[in-house]
């Protein structure tokens, strides 16, 4: 037996409100993974005040472990169980965690493995998480879905997004069956693309997207200038892209900017000052904006 056959699963009671900053304390943490125990039809999420988390981490000490997490507890954060699982049932026993949820009022995030009967106002998008996925539910993704579905509704004369830090291409291929016409997604990780042209083959009603690896510096990459960029990375990187993000809106053009904690808002609006602020998205964790191009 080696440490390699095993993992290290921990079961929490959490609250609703803290689900996102739980998921970043257990990968600052070490964790190779957190999923929230959600349903879509059987139980009202929104009258729940608590989530069950499993978060798991690589093979150690289960009561080292819970030292080492101990500090971190917060009120309303409950340990529940700490436990050492063998690895192969990794790849079964956490997918049972994964039911479809709306990321938006009409965005459904059906995992590939799990059946789910569509309303007709719905927009099913069929991914496969994998490790990396955490529940699809981070405030930072939602926010983006939301402007594109917005955006869309009151411009449907927009046909173009270029997603810049794609990652699994979730928010590419909302834009697609959204009805923009062109849409292309980047990441400098090639496993990320790998991933993008993987769930774009489980929606085959969201083709054409075109997915690119990237360098780095969007400005460099010879992209096309878009009508609508979003850009889902933290806010230090975003300061650091802003000349780049900026060069590839066309004039009148929208630029949606998330994955930025609070107290970085400020370097946001101090580094976008010359462009115009139309609207911002606010939870207790994480704060998105869209500017307009003049």
């Amino acid at each position: 037996m080696t440490q390699k056959e095993y993992w290290i699963e921990t079961k929490w009671s959490i609250p609703k409100a803290d689900g996102d900053h739980f998921e970043d304390i257990m990968q600052q943490m070490g964790g190779l993974g957190s999923f929230a125990n959600l349903e879509i039809e059987e139980v009202d999420e929104s009258k729940k005040s608590h989530f069950e988390f499993q978060s798991y981490f690589a093979d150690q000490d289960p009561e080292q472990l819970k030292n080492k997490l101990s500090p971190f507890l917060k009120s309303g954060w409950i340990l529940n169980e700490t436990s050492r699982i063998p690895q192969g049932n990794w790849a079964t026993e956490w997918k049972k965690y994964f039911k479809p949820f709306y990321l938006t009022d009409r965005v459904v995030i059906r995992p590939s493995w799990e059946d789910y009967t569509a309303k007709e106002s719905d927009i099913v998008v069929t991914l496969d998480p994998g490790m990396a996925f955490g529940t699809g539910q981070h405030d930072t993704t939602k926010f983006c879905s939301d402007y594109l579905c917005e955006l869309k509704d009151k411009r449907p004369e927009l046909k173009e997004v270029l997603d810049i830090g794609c990652g699994s291409g979730i928010l590419s291929i909302i834009a697609r069956k959204l009805g923009f016409e062109k849409v292309i997604g980047t990441d400098i990780d090639p496993a990320a693309i790998e991933t993008c042209f993987e769930n774009l083959e489980r929606n085959p009603d969201a083709n054409p997207i075109e997915f690119k690896i990237t360098q780095g510096d969007p400005a460099k990459d010879n992209l096309p200038q878009s009508e609508l960029v979003v850009c889902n990375i933290i806010a230090e990187i975003l300061v650091e892209l802003k000349q780049s993000l900026t060069s590839l809106i066309k004039p009148g053009g929208l630029l949606v900017l998330s994955g930025i904690i609070p107290d970085r808002s400020p370097l946001i609006k101090e580094a976008f000052q010359d462009l115009e602020l139309l609207e911002s998205k606010e939870s207790e964790f994480w704060h998105a904006y869209l500017y307009r191009k003049s």
